[in-house]
């Protein structure tokens, strides 16, 4: 796991300490070894931070060249099924000088170019210099697990790992009204948009190439389409419960093991919920003996769930460790956090403490339950609520609906209702489907609210007006109803959100962190398993996840869903802050703390102003 950046100048002579700086800017990323490349024809520089997993001597540094020096290599991530194709390659006559996942990765890319990302397994963001042909090509994994950002300016191409290394050296100033509305809208910032209008994000299952012929960016994996071909192709559509059953858990097993392959123990997240519960007992049941496992715990019993997490590390017998945060840690804990923010987020806080505690227990690599939920349909409000919701509001007139729905707004801007009424009255007011109303069930402010934020009224306005549904993923008919959720979930929720702040607030304490249920084998497998045995099952959440792992503990699977939560609705009420950039309207802003202080407001509401006017003060 690394940082990396680089920069092409096709003009000009690349200025290597420029890419250092922008390399030395995460060093939390890579803290044990370093390296830069420039380029023999002076048009290319790139620079590397090293975590070192996979080969941990000498021979896995990158930067990393070919032979005859034509291609050089910056990667960060993993190739989890790196062995099966070296040894492909070694049948083939091609020889190594590592054992490192890189190496592979440089030599089968020499050998196919992009036609090779197609047998890759695991996260990944890497970026290829070709010498003879003055290009460069960066690609991302197909769900974006690692991130990767670029700015094109004429015959100039920067990239990195991180915004941060952008900024450091000048490259990102401006904030992006689109990136502003929606942040403010879903609470991230989807790709390919950043906060910062100089910026981009290379979208998941994407590659780019840039060179004398300019910029040109294609997609190489499509969630929707994978399913649909998956189906397609299959022999069998499962539908018996046993058979289904016994595919999965093969399926989940052969994920989990090839995401243990490092050269350094492998710990767990284990908040005692059942997705990271699911994946512990995975990897004992892939043969991992010694198991470390890390939980955090608060004093708040609403979201103490150190008796499950207690629970199942008893059950699996791991080398468990619990850290109790009390409030008066959240001040210095929040100034840590602010400072790891690489952009925008509501989300995160709780990954960011979790992965502190576990390195400061020495572990450099562990694994995490994110996305159980979303590919095995775990949140009732979206997966079952939702699409009741849409075919009941179906049957209703237009002019009801907007009446409705003008009066409800009324209602919610006069303090009436709460706040997420506002959004439901938006809602009403436009055309009833699926997608408008996920983005309802998963907003946070209403347009007409964000256009008051900003102390900036022209600003306000602009940003109030862009439409942020043209940015969900395209959904079709073709799938199912539990399909076009998951595919919503995955590309907006867990793609933008969880993902991102996984990845950011792991890296900032220099720890690897692996997603072994976000995998593509996973994915385009469930795709040939009936909706009904995604479904509540006598009352069993994630029945499918459940049946398949075989050995959670009952008290773990009936429990209440709790999410891995932090307090904010106790700590946020004692903190007192203030807006300190002139980006917010102060009076706005106290209008708002006042309602979450009179619990008509959800924390999150509250806190995305806070993340947001502190990051644009930093």
């Amino acid at each position: 796991m690394c940082g990396i950046a680089g920069e092409v100048n096709l003009i000009n002579v690349t200025n290597i300490s420029h890419v250092s700086s922008m390399a030395e800017a995460m060093r939390h990323r890579g803290p044990d070894d370093s390296g830069t490349f420039l380029s023999p024809s002076f048009l290319c520089a790139l620079a590397h931070q090293r975590l070192s997993i996979i080969d941990l001597t000498p021979m896995g540094r990158q930067p990393m060249s070919t032979a005859d020096g034509r291609q050089t290599i910056v990667f960060n991530g993993e190739i989890y099924n790196f062995k099966a194709l070296r040894e492909d390659l070694i049948t083939q006559g091609v020889s190594f000088e590592s054992q490192s996942d890189t190496e592979v990765l440089l030599k089968l890319w020499e050998r196919e170019d992009i036609h090779c990302l197609g047998k890759l397994r695991g996260m990944f963001a890497f970026a290829v210099w070709d010498e003879r042909d003055n290009s460069i090509t960066l690609v991302r994994d197909p769900f974006g697990i690692k991130p990767i950002y670029y700015r094109h300016d004429k015959n100039r191409f920067f990239f990195a790992s991180e915004i941060k290394s952008f900024r450091s050296v000048g490259l990102a100033s401006v904030l992006d009204p689109i990136g502003l509305a929606l942040f403010l809208r879903w609470g991230s910032v989807p790709p390919p948009f950043t906060i910062y209008s100089e910026i981009k994000c290379l979208p998941p299952g994407s590659w780019l190439r840039f060179s004398d012929c300019g910029l040109e960016v294609n997609n190489y994996w499509n969630h929707t389409e994978a399913l649909l071909k998956a189906r397609s192709e299959a022999k069998i559509i499962y539908s018996d419960r046993k058979d289904a059953v016994s595919f999965v858990r093969q399926t989940l097993l052969e994920s989990v093991k090839a995401h243990l392959v490092s050269d350094t123990p492998v710990g767990a997240f284990l908040s005692g919920g059942i997705d990271s519960s699911a994946v512990v007992s995975l990897m004992r049941q892939a043969g991992q003996e010694r198991i470390a496992t890390f939980s955090i715990t608060f004093d708040d019993p609403k979201l103490d769930e150190s008796c499950y997490s207690q629970l199942a590390a008893k059950t699996y017998q791991t080398e468990h460790h619990e850290w109790n945060i009390t409030v008066d840690k959240f001040p210095n804990l929040k100034r840590d956090f602010m400072s790891a923010l690489d952009q925008p987020t509501i989300d995160g806080f709780n990954t960011f403490l979790i992965s502190r505690f576990a390195h400061e227990h020495g572990c450099k690599v562990v694994t995490s339950g994110v996305g159980g939920d979303e590919f095995f349909s775990g949140y009732k409000g979206t997966f079952q609520d939702l699409p009741k919701l849409i075919n009941r509001l179906s049957q209703i007139t237009s002019p009801v609906l907007k009446g409705c729905g003008g009066i409800i707004n009324l209602l919610a801007r006069s303090g009436f209702f709460s706040s997420s009424w506002s959004r439901f009255g938006h809602f009403l007011l436009g055309e009833i489907n699926l997608v408008r109303g996920y983005d309802m069930w998963r907003g946070l402010f209403a347009p007409h609210e964000i256009k008051q934020l900003f102390s900036d009224k022209s600003l306000g306005e602009e940003v109030a007006e862009i439409e942020t549904l043209r940015f969900f993923p395209k959904i079709i008919d073709d799938l199912s109803p539990r399909e076009k959720i998951m595919v919503l979930e995955a590309s907006r929720y867990l793609g933008c959100q969880l993902l991102c702040d996984s990845d950011i607030f792991s890296m900032a304490n220099s720890l690897e962190l692996r997603v072994p249920l976000v995998d593509k084998i996973v994915a385009e497998s469930l795709a040939i398993v009936s909706d009904e045995l995604f479904l509540n099952f006598k009352g069993i959440p994630k029945p499918l996840l459940v049946a398949s792992v075989a050995d959670l503990p009952s008290e773990l699977v009936c429990r209440k869903k709790m999410g891995f939560a932090v307090p904010f609705n106790a700590w946020l009420r004692i903190d007192e802050w203030h807006p300190k950039s002139d980006l917010l309207n102060r009076e706005v802003f106290r209008r708002v703390d006042n309602l979450f202080q009179k619990s008509k407001l959800h924390w999150s509401r509250r806190w995305a102003l806070e993340v947001l006017d502190t990051y644009a003060n930093q």
